[in-house]
Formats: C-alpha cells, sequence, structure tokens
C-alpha cells in the first residue's frame, strides 16, 4: 500500500530541498514558522473549482525587519488578496525558483516545481520584531488532475493524482499544494469545506457540528496535534461510527458499498487495541476507513485512503488495514525527516505485515523474510540499489524492495542484536519522545543505544548507510568425529562487492531426533566455520530461517513472477499463430506489462535463441499458439497446457474462461526464469491478466473467469547454504 506520510511531494520530496545536508552546498533558510492554518474551502464540483480563503499564524524565526515571505501554492489557482493582519499588502506570483529552495534537484523535484507557483508577500518592518502574526491568503481557481493511469499494485505506483475537484468525489492533498504552504513544517490547522448538502467531508483531526444552509453543508475539522499537512476528501458518503475506548471509529463509503463497514469497523478496533498496548497510546481522537473513486492505498494521520477495487480485495482487512492504522504511530504522528531516509514504511511493515506472521506461526514469519530476501534478488541490481539513507517514498519495486523490505530486516536483526524486551521498550520511548516531532534513523539509533546499553553503530552502518548486502558461500562442510562430541568446519565466504560485513552468521545443525543453532561471528571476506555439538549431525543449514539480510542464491527460492519481471533483459514473447483476437488481447496485456518502456516485446517467429537465452523469457499463449516455445523444456513440469484444459500439480482443470500461469527455472541460465501464461478466451486473458502484478511472490496461478482459484510456489529443498552428510548430492 502507498503510505501518505504527508506530504510525500512537498515535505518528502521538498524536504530534501529545503534542508541542508551534510557535504552539499547550503540552501536559503525560512525566516518565518507557520505555527497555524485556519482554512476555508467552498467546492464548485460542477465547474472543479474552490474558493478558499486561509488565515495563516507564523512566527519570525530570525527574520530581518522588512523582510518578505515566499509561499508555495497550486500553479493555475488565482490570488485575489493578501492581508497582513487584517489589512492588504502587496503580492507578486510568479514561478517557483527552484535555486530559491535547494542545491540539487532530481526528477521528482522538478515534477514538483512543475505544478507550484511562487507567492511572494511584502510585510512591514515590524514583522520581523513581533512573537507572531497573521497573513491572509484569498485564492481561487480549477483543481482537476487527471485520472488516467491512476492504479497501482504492490510493484508499482502509478502517476499519482494530487488533486480533483469533481461530482465523483473530491482528492486535495498536501503534495498538491491546495494551501499556500512552506516544506519542513509541523502546525495545528482549522479546516471548514463547504459542499452539497449530501456529501460529507474528511480530514485529519476532529470534525464539530455541520452547518447547512441553502442546500449546502460546512464541515470543519481541527487538528490539536501539530501535523505536516493536511488532505480534504469529500464524497457522497454514509458514516457509519462507533466508540472504542474513547477513539471514533468509522467508515466513509458510497452508497452502494455494502456489507464492508461492520467488518472495517470491527478489524480497526482490534487493530487500535494491539497497537495501544505495544507501542503506546492512539495518539488521535479518530480513525476512519474511507472509500476513494480511483485506487489509492493511502494512510493518513487518523485516517485512510482506499479506492473501491482496493477495499474490497481479501486480504485487505487482514493486513493492509493494520499495516496503515500502524502508520498512525510511524510516520503520521512521528515525523520524517527525509533528509535522512525514510525509517518508517520498514519499521510499520515490520510492526504490522510481518508481526501478523510472526504470531501466527513461526514457519509463516519465515517465509515472509524469505520473501523479503527474494524480492530483493528479484528487482535490485548494482545499477538500482542504494542505502536507506536515500530512500523517500516508493514508485517501483526495487525501492519497494529496499524501502520496505530490506529495511523491515533491519528492524528484525536490531530485535535479535538488543533481545525482545529491549526492542519493543525502545519503540514505545521513541514513540513516546519524538511524537508530533521529526525524526531520523540517528534518532533512532540514539534511543536503540540507550534502551540496550549497547553500541549499535555497525549495526546502523552497514545496513542503514551502506547499498547493498552479503552473498555468502559455503563449500565442503567436513565432519570429524571427537571423543564425546562432533565438530562440523566449513569455509565460509562473502563475495559480495565491497567491504565483508560483521555478521552474527546463524548455523543449524539436525541430529536424528535433535538440533541446535548457533550464532557464529563473521566479519571477514572469508573465514573457516567450526562448531562442535554433541551428537551425530546429519544435516547443516547456514541462515536456514532467513534471518539476516542478504543476497539470495536463486537456488534457495521457487521462481517467481516477481523475478520475471524484476529482470532488466525480459522478453515478452507475443504467441504469433493465435487466433487473431486472442492475439490482441495478448497484445495489450504485453502492452501493459511494458507500460514503462523497461521490456523487449516480440513474435514468436520474431524470437532468436540467443535472445531467448540472454536473459528471463516470458512466453504468452500455449505451445502450438507460440511456437517459440522450446519442446524440450516442457516435459517433466507439475504443469501442462493442454489442448482444452490444464494441468497443475495433477489436477486437470476446464474451464471455458480458465488462463494459467507458471514460472520455471530458465533452462540456459537457473538464475533467470521463464514464464508462461495462456487463457482460454480473451476474456480470460484480459481478466486474468490484469491482475498478475498481485501476485508476483508466486511461482503458479489458476483462474477462472479473472477469479483465482490456486496459487502457490513450487517446494524447494536444499540449496548452496545447506549440506546433507549421509547424502551430499542430495544438497544442492
Amino acid at each position: 500500500m502507498n503510505h501518505r506520510t504527508f506530504i510525500p511531494a512537498l515535505l518528502g520530496l521538498l524536504a530534501l530541498a529545503f534542508t541542508a545536508a551534510a557535504g552539499t552546498d547550503p540552501v536559503p533558510r525560512f525566516p518565518y514558522q507557520i505555527l497555524r492554518h485556519d482554512l476555508a474551502v467552498d467546492l464548485d464540483l460542477e465547474r472543479q473549482f474552490i474558493t478558499a480563503s486561509d488565515r495563516i499564524t507564523l512566527r519570525p524565526d530570525g527574520a530581518r525587519p522588512g523582510e518578505g515571505l515566499e509561499l508555495l501554492l497550486r500553479r493555475g489557482l488565482e490570488v485575489t488578496a493578501v492581508l497582513y493582519d487584517g489589512e492588504k499588502t502587496r503580492f507578486t506570483t510568479g514561478p517557483a525558483d527552484l535555486s530559491h529552495f535547494e542545491a540539487e534537484a532530481d526528477s521528482e523535484d522538478v515534477v514538483f516545481y512543475a505544478r507550484a507557483q511562487a507567492l511572494r508577500l511584502e510585510l512591514p518592518s515590524g514583522a520581523a520584531g513581533r512573537d507572531s502574526f497573521t497573513v491572509q491568503v484569498e485564492y481561487r481557481g480549477e483543481i482537476r488532475d487527471s485520472l488516467e493511469g491512476a492504479d497501482f499494485s504492490r510493484e508499482y505506483v502509478a502517476m499519482e493524482v494530487t488533486g480533483i475537484v469533481s461530482g465523483q468525489g473530491v482528492y486535495l492533498g498536501p503534495e498538491g499544494i491546495f494551501y499556500p504552504a512552506l516544506p519542513q513544517q509541523l502546525f495545528t490547522f482549522s479546516l471548514s469545506a463547504t459542499v452539497p448538502e449530501d456529501w460529507r467531508t474528511v480530514s485529519e483531526g476532529k470534525d464539530g457540528e455541520a452547518q447547512v444552509k441553502d442546500g449546502r453543508r460546512t464541515e470543519t475539522w481541527t487538528s490539536r496535534q501539530p501535523v505536516d499537512g493536511f488532505h480534504l476528501i469529500a464524497g457522497r458518503f454514509e458514516v457509519k461510527e462507533v466508540d472504542h475506548e474513547g477513539i471514533s471509529v468509522r467508515t466513509y463509503f458510497f452508497p452502494d458499498t455494502t456489507g464492508l463497514d461492520q467488518r472495517y469497523l470491527a478489524a480497526t478496533k482490534d487493530y487500535l487495541s494491539l497497537y495501544n498496548e505495544l507501542l503506546g497510546p492512539y495518539p488521535f481522537e479518530k480513525f476512519a476507513v474511507v472509500e476513494n473513486f480511483f485506487a489509492t492505498g493511502y494512510g493518513m494521520p487518523s485516517f485512510t485512503l482506499l479506492g473501491s477495487e482496493v477495499l474490497r480485495l481479501p486480504f485487505i482487512i487482514g493486513i493492509s488495514l493494520g499495516h496503515e492504522i500502524c502508520h498512525n504511530w510511524w510516520g503520521n504522528s512521528v515525523y520524517l525527516d527525509y533528509v535522512s531516509g525514510n525509517w518508517c514504511e520498514g519499521l510499520t511493515t515490520y510492526c504490522a505485515d510481518y508481526l501478523y506472521k510472526e504470531r501466527r506461526s513461526p514457519a509463516e514469519a519465515a517465509e515472509y523474510r524469505q520473501g523479503l530476501l527474494r524480492d530483493y534478488l528479484a528487482y535490485t541490481h548494482e545499477h538500482n540499489d542504494f542505502p536507506l539513507t536515500e530512500f523517500v517514498m516508493r514508485h517501483n519495486p526495487a525501492q519497494r524492495a529496499v524501502g520496505y523490505g530490506k529495511s523491515a530486516m533491519v528492524y528484525h536483526m536490531l530485535r535479535h542484536r538488543v533481545g525482545e524486551e529491549a526492542f519493543w521498550r525502545s519503540l514505545q520511548w521513541f514513540y513516546r519522545d519524538y511524537q508530533y516531532k521529526f525524526a531520523t534513523w540517528g534518532d533512532l539509533q540514539r534511543v536503540f543505544e540507550a534502551e540496550s546499553g549497547q553500541p549499535l553503530g555497525d549495526l546502523f552502518h552497514q545496513w542503514v548507510q551502506r547499498a547493498g548486502a552479503p552473498h555468502l558461500v559455503m563449500q565442503g562442510p567436513m565432519l570429524t568425529r571427537l571423543p564425546e562430541a562432533w565438530r562440523v568446519s566449513f569455509p565460509l565466504a562473502q563475495d559480495q562487492p565491497g567491504e565483508p560485513y560483521n555478521l552474527s552468521l546463524p548455523v543449524k545443525i539436525s541430529g536424528a531426533d535433535r538440533d541446535t543453532v548457533v550464532h557464529v561471528p563473521v566479519n571477514q571476506a572469508a573465514v573457516q566455520v567450526d562448531v562442535t555439538v554433541p551428537f551425530e549431525p546429519l544435516r547443516l543449514a547456514v541462515d536456514p530461517d532467513f534471518d539476516l539480510f542478504r543476497r539470495l542464491d536463486p537456488a534457495e527460492i521457487a521462481p517467481s513472477l516477481a523475478e520475471t519481471f524484476g529482470a532488466r533483459d525480459l522478453v515478452i514473447v507475443l504467441p504469433d499463430q493465435a487466433v487473431p483476437e486472442l492475439r490482441a488481447a495478448y497484445e495489450e496485456l504485453a502492452a501493459q506489462f511494458n507500460r514503462r518502456g523497461e521490456y523487449r516485446i516480440v513474435g514468436s517467429s520474431e524470437l532468436t535463441p540467443e535472445a531467448r537465452d540472454a536473459g528471463a523469457v516470458f512466453f504468452l499463449g500455449r505451445p502450438p499458439e507460440n511456437p517459440a516455445i522450446p519442446a524440450s523444456w516442457l516435459p517433466g513440469q507439475p504443469w501442462e497446457m493442454a489442448p482444452g484444459a490444464y494441468r497443475l500439480l495433477g489436477g486437470e482443470y476446464r474451464d471455458p474462461n480458465a488462463a494459467l500461469l507458471a514460472v520455471m527455472r530458465h533452462p540456459a541460465d537457473p538464475g533467470k526464469t521463464a514464464a508462461f501464461f495462456a487463457g482460454e478466451s480473451p476474456e480470460a486473458v484480459r481478466e486474468a491478466g490484469r491482475k498478475l502484478t498481485h501476485y508476483g511472490k508466486y511461482s503458479y496461478l489458476l483462474f477462472f473467469g479473472g477469479k483465482n482459484q490456486l496459487k502457490g510456489s513450487w517446494e524447494v529443498s536444499g540449496g548452496p547454504l545447506t549440506y546433507n552428510f549421509q547424502n551430499p548430492n542430495a544438497t544442492r
């Protein structure tokens, strides 16, 4: 789910711009700090137009007498008047000069500035000497982002909608600069929004009693807690509300969304109870689940915004809802200082998605950790990897694999390092001390060091400040019989580029009726590992439960769709012999997969053996439809695309709208994958195909009419970090 830790553009991107980082040129200071916004907005849905007045309370912060104020506002909005303490003052508007705000810019900064204008105000000389003063900005204009391309999946976040006012609904986010703003600010606010009488609004904070007059409804939202930005959401909602330990728990759903409100209300109450106990008291007066009219999965302080289709996905209540609620502790009340990197996505993932698996069983927890490592292997390489200090937000699978996956594993290793009680006490301390403040990776390190009494600089340096991961290679284990014990010995190497990592290496040795796990310190590129046990070892496994963040060997995991889509050199092969209607559906699907232009698309007659074997390959259509599929690759596979039927794991499936996906290791290179997808009809191809990106972790998928019937991963045994002393040939 895509998380909004407020202002992912304005704060997430521009925090990088407005705060000087070590080793860079200084950026301009801000002579005034915003203390409060009192914003009134009237929404004209038919014209897609807003009329607004924002009364901003500011405090001088090193301002010089006569020094003016520069604010940012969405380009296209017309400023009609500016008042200083109730009196009109002179102002100008124009393009926001990027050089005023940062020494260096990246592509995301450029995108942000393309929708920003600068509002420059003249202030009297006495303003700099006051404790505080007010500026009122009156403005109006259209806000109508396109909804085309507004989609997201586990892998990708599509084109971002920053603001839209329409008869379908209203979304105004701080990244769309719908109110005058400065970056890296914390402030309180009130927001009064006027909409049609049968509409409702949602924002951060607490709502007051609505006022209805002349067919128009005005609702006011107030936040007594400092926030780093706020939203205005509006729609024709039906509202359900229950009380949970003094917290107002609500759903804002469209009238045709039935049967979901009670499930969401009950689950929200459970999650709030969990985190109140685990992390500390919930920081807001309400939590609302709000339905959106375009595809979103956002978490804001005190509410989450879920697109209509997302709201109905089967896994949302059990996992994603809890993730967004957890963000109210991490990111939405302890705020992100993006300059030092986004620490909160990994922490939220660890306290939500991962914790739910861990509470169900150790096996599910280990499988989840394996999945994080699988995604890192699938999506990252030397050209797109980066340290966690550079992670701001995710737009693609590589950013998710690092910013969410690697980060979550860092917290897992930190938990092992400091111990169970110290880990959770440290998080409670961190939450208590940094609530409604900006926090960094360095702040986390200081809290954990103080609580645990351990120096943790090495851990944070190698996992947070350094890109990459260790890659472990085990060679030739030996077994030595001692008088009253057995010794297992093996050479272990770290063969990744750069310096070796300092690791606490889990080594599991299993006997006939017992096993033991020892943690071996490893801090060199090559070491000899010796472990003595009081029983005869039958099997050796290094990090069998995936407790270390590391780059896996492909033999450790089942081939997956994620590996296929993550390949830099993927070629998608169209079925030249398919009937025209079916081939057209496959062409649409290939274009959908390749909407970012990352892959090659060729017809089956164009595919050469060299291109087929150079990297990952994705065949569309059955073998008769796609003659490029080598017949020698298919015998012995646990699946078959037979005429009129699909066979999978011993079962046979027939349905006029069936579709099957299967992924195998590439016969020419086991480090790559070969994927196959076929559907019985154009509708089957389209309905199942558009969902494939949501199932990246799987090896096989079976659909009937676009509904998933079977999913899973091929069984994998052994791997290069395991060894069977009784049958060494079965190890690899």
